[in-house]
């Protein structure tokens, strides 16, 4: 897989990507509707996720249960449109 930088993309590109939504890929299909390539928005885990990535497997999955019914419980955040 090769990163890019969006800014290093051409506007045109820029603007299809910028359709793409949390949970809403974008298939693209070739002229005989086959499909060639699919494009997902690319979500980071948290970083208290991230930090647990070196544990061994079993240890990592109970501590990920335990992150995961944290958030859960936590009260929803607000956003405030600027």
């Amino acid at each position: 897989m090769e990163k890019v930088s969006l800014k290093n993309l051409s506007k045109p590109v820029q603007s299809f990507l910028s359709r793409i939504r949390k949970g809403k890929g974008v298939l693209v299909e070739d002229a005989k509707g086959r499909a060639r390539y699919g494009v997902i928005l690319y979500d980071e885990a948290p970083v208290a996720i991230r930090k647990i990535g070196i544990l061994p497997q079993t240890k990592q999955r109970r501590k990920l249960r335990r992150i995961r019914s944290a958030l859960k419980e936590r009260p929803p955040v607000l956003e405030v449109a600027a």
